[in-house]
């Protein structure tokens, strides 16, 4: 066959490789169809030498198939870039670096939609090895169930490489000495954005090892329930979300680390070796070790803005939040509570050996069984207030009055909280961020707060009752409840790319069996709607939508509150996961302190030109199969939904939220509405 048209395929990679001609100016794709390629089934010769301008493309991660037989690598590609691979699952490789891909020498391709699972390094890099000046970039992947006998059960980057990472997903692979997830050692300065580290294992850093001089910036990602547990001699399984050592200086900026464990030392992360690095906006709970349950820190001169760190534990020794040991950290607005340590040991909050930190409009409180504790230690403490007071300017010992929500850990200041207005009236040479851990202003006032959360000032809030549709589950009458209660995630899922919103929001169950899905609600405040950009943003908050429209809080009844005021006019905008967001046409309402909204009928309640889609009978919904949420509904979101067609659950693809991705999906919701827009206004 001549491989030039669908209708004369030929039949390996290896035998299109040998005859394509491509260029810079002639770029060529080998398009794979559906079915599985390997040597054993289709004679394939692997691994795959990949060339420059020569791309890869699938039919869809569960249509098009590169399997190894678990005896032989899948892509190679030594000093080549320029090309991409999309659209494919790599499975069952096997080699001693890279299971399934290996890139060396300025090998910079772009690999996007990918899943590569189930594969093994002998050496390191059990899914993807990088090394020597090899930058690709990886996004919208998942790597999964990956394994390697030395580092980086999914991914391994060795030596000058810097590849970003975007929307990946690092899900259960393993490592039997360091990173489960990924190791990155060497001078790698890599980046990750929107992405999630989950359940993966190592001797040492089950999610992620950053090792010897590799400065990473890590941004809207979740670093979860993975753990440090050892199977080798001499390791003893510590640093079980994050290890940074030796020179490395990392910069974490809205990220949650959460549910890590380790057998010995940090749970959450564990920095060490002349490390530098600065968290802003970092959420650390629910991790434990036997010695610092959330942070370890080991000669290491950190800096934190607005960050929380709750409900961590050591559970033998001490430094339940926090251990440090010749460190000396510098911690700025941020909040420490019901964290544990053994009460043998103390510093149920923070405990400090050989070390001089300093805490600078704090708060610690409700710590076990006490708050600071230390050996050979200098802890200097201002404008903070600490459970059972401690010596420094500015320092209270009252209780801060945390809102209180029965359905949430809240760590933001009720309106009567003494941290308001209680930090450092000079902020001077305090470097701080723009916002406070909830992306409200930092200072709202004249002076700063307390914490990691600032109290908005007037405070007169603003309660709000909205009523919108989303086409996909729509019946005719109602919402059907497809996803509830099985598949709906009891944390609020807009902690990604695009909305990036950092909130806390979380339920312990599904509060009733009328929750549809999650929305993002947004509140602007302008004069008019044409003027209501994201500039005039003043307020997020993630909340549960129910079958007859209504938008209310976590205890699934309640309508929202919101602690601001209004300047103008407020305007809302309604983000979904995968429906085009849309915003108020008119300015809200206010009737008895209620602001009220109604996107279901008449028309042109959206603002924009039928933003909104004909549900019948005159009523209007918000549009759906935006799969990636990038405002438009086109080819993007098909290839989205191919890429997961068949696949069942919580996912974008699934336009109607049956649970399942299907068919129907496509050719009822996607099809019908490609071409539409959102068009809630952006502004520059």
């Amino acid at each position: 066959n001549s491989g030039t048209n669908p209708s004369e395929p030929l039949k390996t990679m290896y035998m299109a490789l040998l005859k394509i001609q491509a260029d810079s100016t002639d770029p060529k794709t080998i398009h794979l169809d559906e079915g599985t390629f390997s040597q054993g089934a289709t004679g394939e010769l692997l691994p795959v030498n990949c060339r420059e301008y020569v791309s890869l493309s699938g039919e869809g991660t569960n249509k098009s198939v590169i399997y190894g037989e678990n005896i032989n690598q899948l892509l190679f590609a030594y000093d080549d870039s320029e090309f991409d691979i999309d659209s494919l699952k790599l499975n069952g490789g096997y080699a001693e670096e890279g299971g399934a891909i290996h890139l060396e020498n300025y090998s910079s391709p772009v690999l996007k939609e990918m899943k590569i699972t189930e594969n093994t390094a002998t050496g390191s890099g059990g899914g993807i090895f990088c090394s020597y000046n090899s930058s690709p970039i990886i996004e919208n992947t998942t790597i999964k169930d990956n394994f390697c006998e030395g580092n980086g059960g999914g991914i391994s980057i060795t030596t000058n490489c810097n590849p970003h990472f975007n929307n990946i997903t690092l899900k259960t692979n393993h490592a039997l000495y360091q990173g489960g997830g990924l190791d990155a050692r060497l001078y790698c300065n890599f980046s990750m954005d929107s992405s999630v580290v989950h359940d993966n294992t190592a001797a040492n850093g089950g999610g992620m090892m950053i090792y010897f001089d590799s400065n990473p910036v890590i941004t809207n990602t979740t670093i979860s329930f993975n753990h440090g547990i050892s199977e080798v001699p001499g390791y003893f399984g510590e640093a079980g979300g994050i290890w940074i050592a030796y020179l490395s200086d990392a910069l974490l900026t809205n990220v949650t680390i959460e549910y890590n464990s380790a057998s010995h030392n940090a749970g959450g992360i564990y920095c060490s070796g002349s490390s530098n690095s600065v968290f802003t906006n970092v959420i650390i709970h629910n991790n434990h070790a036997p010695k610092g349950g959330g942070i370890y820190l080991s000669n290491a001169n950190n800096r934190y803005y607005n960050c929380l760190i709750y409900h961590n534990s050591a559970t033998v020794y001490s430094g339940g939040g926090i251990y440090m040991d010749q460190s000396d950290p510098i911690f700025i607005n941020t909040t420490i509570s019901d964290n544990t340590a053994n009460s043998t040991y103390g510093g149920g909050a923070l405990y400090a050996r050989y070390s001089d930190p300093q805490l600078i409009n704090f708060i610690l409180w409700d710590n076990e069984p006490d708050e600071i504790n230390g050996y050979y230690e200098n802890v200097i403490v201002e404008y903070s207030d600490i459970m059972g007071s401690y010596p420094g300017t500015g320092n209270i010992d009252t209780d801060p009055l945390f809102y209180y929500d029965p359905y949430v850990d809240d760590y933001t200041l009720d309106e009567t909280s003494p941290c308001i207005n209680g930090g450092n009236p000079d902020t001077t040479g305090m470097n701080l961020p723009a916002v406070d851990l909830a992306c409200n202003p930092r200072i709202s006032d004249d002076i700063i707060d307390m914490g990691a959360y600032e109290y908005q000032f007037p405070g007169t809030g603003i309660e709000l009752e909205l009523t919108v549709f989303l086409e996909g589950p729509f019946n005719g009458t109602d919402m059907n409840t497809g996803l509830n209660p099985n598949d709906i995630p009891l944390n609020q899922p807009y902690n990604t790319t695009p909305w990036n919103y950092t909130g806390t929001e979380s339920v312990v169950s599904i509060p009733n069996a009328d929750v549809v899905d999650w929305v993002l609600i947004e509140l602007r405040d302008t004069t008019d709607a044409s003027l209501a950009t994201g500039e005039t943003m003043i307020a997020r908050q993630a909340a549960l939508l129910l079958n007859d429209g209504s938008v209310v809080g976590l205890d699934g009844s309640f309508i929202l509150s919101f602690n601001h005021s209004i300047i103008h006019a407020l305007f809302t905008v309604i983000w979904h996961r995968n429906h085009l967001g849309i915003m108020s046409a008119n300015p809200l309402t206010e009737s008895g302190g209620i602001y009220t909204y109604d996107f279901t009928t008449p028309t042109g309640q959206a603002y924009g030109t039928d933003a909104q889609k004909d549900l019948g009978s005159g009523i209007y919904g918000m549009i759906s199969a935006d799969a990636n949420a990038d405002g438009d509904v086109n080819t993007d979101d098909k290839t989205f939904w191919g890429n997961q067609a068949g696949e069942e659950g919580y996912k974008s693809e699934d336009f109607d939220m049956d649970g399942q991705v299907s068919n129907p999906d496509k050719n009822e919701k996607w099809l019908p509405n490609e071409g539409e827009g959102s068009q809630v206004p952006e502004g520059t």
